[in-house]
């Protein structure tokens, strides 16, 4: 008996409406669609890229919402599903256009670089489905047999007057959101046309679509549109949020295990470990640049110290006053300890000493005072912003310097810059910041030594115990140190952290003109302290070689 084929027993209209039928599905299982065609082996075992249920779940959501907002991990594959959705939606719509937002167009180009060859080796009928395809440093251009085309755009005004199908935005927790709301969100206005038997016509079964990728950051505009995307959803308006932290990824076996993720955090920090691996936001503008309550816990020593006590490791911090006012005219002074942990790295940055200088005081007064402290916890480095009128206090610390009793003072040689002392023997102890070029660094750092409460300071005060104690007692009161800890406390609860526009830098903000000598004065101190003296023993380093050398032996390609 002859068995009928398909095409004898459907007419051509029948088979369209079928087609028309499977492509439809297609549209709401995305991921069927990728099953579908993975290739095969002899056993008919699919080989190549496998999803994990979480990443289905992630392309139907982009393929089904017209808002979609991701927050995920480093390591969760995140990139190559988003551009993956682009493409499946420019196969499945015909003659739709879609475009990928970076902060840069070179940005943009590099996350298509990196994944468009991925894809055509995972998936070769992809491939198939591409006319033409033209990836540059910065320009994208990609046409499928469809009439769909994909490129790539910037969150400017370059891209005000476009019209597009989808638009997929990239670590859109840096992006501009008042950019976006003038430049790129109206670019999907214009609703998508059936391009088959209703030609021109509105298909009531597509939305344009807008999706936002990223990872963690500090609660910025891209916080507050996120907060808004999860109450649209609740209350289903076309909106979709998903997040996930590391651990997600790590149960479905892609990239490090939970252990391995874990054992990151000691290396890059736990704010940044928050961002890159928890998925949790940070206090940002409008907000404490940390958690006062946190800030607080950190108040644990009972003790000051005014003067080195026996085998204290000691840095010296020093913010140079900018003011014209002398009512306003205060260098800060910052004393820090550090306690080592049995492997050498830092553990606690403890306080015990804080001055604020009088006011008015001129370089050379203010630099004779530094070694005056100098003298009494002998640091191993004094840390000196540098930037501006900071230079003219440098000056006078790479001199010899007379105090009014004829004793002479030692001159001081820099440590990290072509600036030298004219004495041959002179101590190289001074570490010159240029505070601005560091900016970003040092306020991160800065939040992660109060989140982990490895800044340590003297223990709560009465201020009004010190009302009457004269300013200029510094070096002798042991009532001023702690009066100095609560105002560097009143400091930082005025301070928020400031995203520049179009980039990743941030700056210190405030939520009322005042002081913030003593922060900057423990901020950069800190900041010296871990960037350069938390390296450890070097049997950890040929350690972690040993270690590394064994992992690149056997190249492993791994599944995202």
């Amino acid at each position: 008996m002859a068995v009928s084929s398909y095409k004898n027993e459907y007419t051509l209209d029948e088979q369209l409406d079928r087609w028309a039928e499977l492509i439809a599905y297609w549209r709401w299982y995305p991921d069927v669609f990728l099953e579908a065609i993975t290739p095969t082996n002899e056993d008919g075992k699919r080989i190549g890229i496998t999803l994990g249920a979480d990443q289905k779940l992630m392309l139907r959501v982009m393929a089904r919402f017209a808002y979609n907002y991701n927050v995920l991990p480093r390591g969760y594959g995140k990139t190559l599903i988003e551009i993956l959705s682009v493409y499946l939606a420019a196969i499945l719509y015909p003659e739709s256009t879609w475009s990928m937002s970076a902060q840069t167009l070179e940005a943009s180009a590099g996350f298509f670089s990196d994944k468009h060859a991925d894809i055509c080796r995972f998936y070769p009928i992809i491939e198939q489905e591409i006319e033409k395809c033209r990836i540059t440093d910065n320009f994208v251009e990609i046409k499928f047999k469809s009439g769909s085309v994909i490129t790539n755009m910037t969150n400017n005004g370059t891209a005000k007057g476009m019209r597009r199908n989808g638009c997929t935005f990239e670590e859109c927790a840096l992006m501009d959101f008042t950019k976006y709301q003038d430049n790129t969100e109206p670019i999907t206005s214009e609703p998508y046309k059936s391009q088959l038997k209703y030609m021109s016509t509105v298909d009531p079964y597509a939305c344009n679509k807008q999706t936002f990728v990223t990872t963690a950051y500090y609660k910025n505009d891209a916080y507050e549109f996120c907060r808004q995307m999860v109450i649209d959803k609740a209350n289903c308006k076309n909106s979709f949020v998903f997040g996930a932290s590391y651990i997600l990824p790590a149960k479905f076996k892609r990239n490090r295990d939970v252990e391995e993720v874990e054992a990151l955090r000691d290396k890059v920090g736990d704010l940044m470990f928050n961002f890159n691996y928890r998925s949790r936001w940070a206090v940002s503008n409008g907000q404490c640049i940390v958690d006062v309550d946190k800030l607080k816990e950190c108040q644990t020593l009972t003790k000051v110290e005014l003067s080195a006590q026996r085998d204290g490791e000691y840095y010296v911090s020093i913010d140079v006053a900018r003011s014209a006012k002398d009512s306003n005219n205060a260098s800060a002074v910052a004393v820090l300890k550090v306690r080592r942990d049995s492997r050498g790295k830092v553990r606690e940055i403890q306080a015990p000493y804080i001055a604020k200088l009088p006011n008015g005081l001129n370089f050379k007064q203010q630099a004779i005072i530094c070694k005056q402290i100098c003298y009494l916890f002998n640091p191993q480095a004094l840390v000196v912003d540098i930037n501006g009128l900071g230079k003219g206090l440098m000056d006078y610390l790479l001199d010899e310097n007379i105090m009014d009793n004829g004793t002479v003072l030692e001159p001081y040689d820099m440590i990290n810059t072509d600036y030298r002392s004219d004495f041959r023997n002179a101590k190289r102890i001074v570490y010159g910041i240029e505070a601005q070029s560091n900016n970003t660094e040092m306020i991160t750092n800065f939040i992660n030594v109060v989140e982990t409460k490895t800044l340590r300071l003297l223990e709560p005060f009465d201020v009004n115990k010190a009302l009457d104690i004269p300013d200029n007692d510094y070096l002798a009161s042991e009532i001023l140190p702690s009066l100095r800890t609560e105002n560097f406390i009143s400091e930082v609860q005025n301070l928020t952290v400031e995203q520049i526009p179009g980039s990743g830098k941030l700056k210190i903000g405030q939520l009322v003109r005042a002081d913030k000598d003593i922060f900057s004065a423990v901020e950069m101190g800190s900041w010296y302290i871990m960037k350069f003296k938390n390296n450890g023993y070097e049997e950890e380093e040929e350690d972690f070689a040993s270690v590394f050398s064994s992992m690149i032996s056997q190249p492993i390609i791994r599944r995202r």
